[in-house]
């Protein structure tokens, strides 16, 4: 370097410019705008309901969003609605359509980068891969060699991007080496042998896909922690060890050890006992034995299959909801916290259902829901 170039490189140094800036680095943030504009269907709280930052348009009669994911890249979310897929770049504030599917209702799951998988569960059911930072026609693809006809649930493999396993209405773990297009059966049904039973759920464990949880009429809960090579019955879901329907559950991404499921005690509800046989029950051993933990009472109605999100870094909190026009002129949000023993219950007038929960990544306070209007 000569020394006129030292000099002039000490003087801009001297001066406050000794490198061009960088540009900014876009990371999560907590949203702050109100309203939300673009669909009519996604909310956010950061009170757990007691307040709600909707949108500027009406959610249709019946109709609600029940595929909603952020992914880790700053800002990045998508949502569908009425068949048709949106997409936010600013969390959560702006939305706009992204594309279009014949399969709505999807619901939907977050692989890895911005690869997103969703399924239909109503009509001319379907399984598919987007890409949400994709652009032009081809941001949607079809994917359906040798899966089920039915998809009870997806679950990225977190260490391989193109691993991906799914739960089928036969009880059968399916998997996929190249992203979804070719599957093919991994273990045995979860269903017993000679048994007829109906699978209510499917749970993969987020950081170990051989560890999943099915839900199923009559037999509760059964589950394997070697991809479905053998199974276990759950214990803990009857006080008589009578039949039991497992109808939802989830396993806490904070500790694969907790999971939580929503299950009917049948013969406590042929007993009529107060809570009608239908609590919350919590595992600490993987989901092979349970304890009832919520039971059904005054202000707290348990349904068939309601939404069940685990808290993305708290094993002691779990998020259900209850709503429907034909009971009430509302929607609740409950919170269980294990810690405290307490259920936290609010209600927003304005839906009629809570479809799905998604946390901000970077304020798990922060909660984007799926309404129903």
């Amino acid at each position: 370097m000569s020394r006129w170039i030292r000099i002039l490189v000490f003087a801009l140094i001297a001066a406050g410019v000794s490198q061009v800036p960088a540009a900014p680095v876009q990371v999560w943030t907590a949203p702050t705008c109100s309203p939300i504009r673009g669909i009519p269907s996604v909310g956010y709280t950061t009170d757990d309901l007691v307040t709600l930052t909707d949108n500027t348009t009406t959610a249709g009669f019946g109709i609600g969003t029940h595929g909603l994911i952020a992914f880790e890249q700053a800002g990045l979310l998508l949502a569908e609605y009425g068949g048709t897929i949106f997409r936010s770049r600013d969390g959560g504030c702006k939305w706009s359509r992204f594309t279009t599917t014949p399969d709505g209702p999807l619901r939907m799951v977050r692989g890895a980068g911005t690869r997103a998988y969703g399924w239909s569960f109503v009509a001319n059911r379907g399984f598919y891969r987007i890409d949400a930072a994709g652009n032009g026609q081809n941001r949607f693809a079809s994917s359906e060699k040798g899966a089920p006809s039915e998809v009870v649930m997806v679950a990225p493999d977190p260490a391989n991007p193109d691993r991906v396993r799914m739960a089928g209405q036969n009880g059968q773990i399916y998997e996929s080496f190249d992203g979804g297009e070719l599957w093919g059966p991994v273990g045995t049904s979860a269903k017993p042998a000679g048994v007829t039973t109906f699978v209510y759920f499917a749970a993969f464990d987020p950081v170990d896909p051989n560890h999943v949880v099915f839900g199923l009429g009559l037999e509760g809960v059964r589950v394997t922690t070697d991809g479905g090579l053998t199974w276990t019955t759950a214990t803990g879901l009857s006080a008589t060890g009578g039949p039991r329907n497992a109808f939802n559950g989830v396993i806490s991404p904070a500790d694969s050890s907790v999971v939580y499921v929503m299950s009917l005690d049948l013969d406590e509800s042929a007993a009529g006992v107060p809570s009608r046989g239908r609590h919350i029950y919590r595992s600490e051993d993987g989901g092979f034995s349970f304890t009832p933990v919520v039971d059904e009472g005054p202000g707290l109605t348990l349904i068939n299959g309601p939404l069940m999100v685990a808290h993305p870094t708290d094993p002691n909190v779990v998020y259900s909801s209850f709503g429907a026009r034909v009971f009430d002129s509302g929607t609740y949000l409950y919170k269980y916290d294990h810690a405290t023993g307490t259920v936290t219950i609010n209600k927003n007038t304005g839906y009629f259902g809570i479809r799905a929960i998604e946390f901000n990544p970077a304020d798990p306070a922060v909660l984007y829901l799926g309404l129903e209007g």
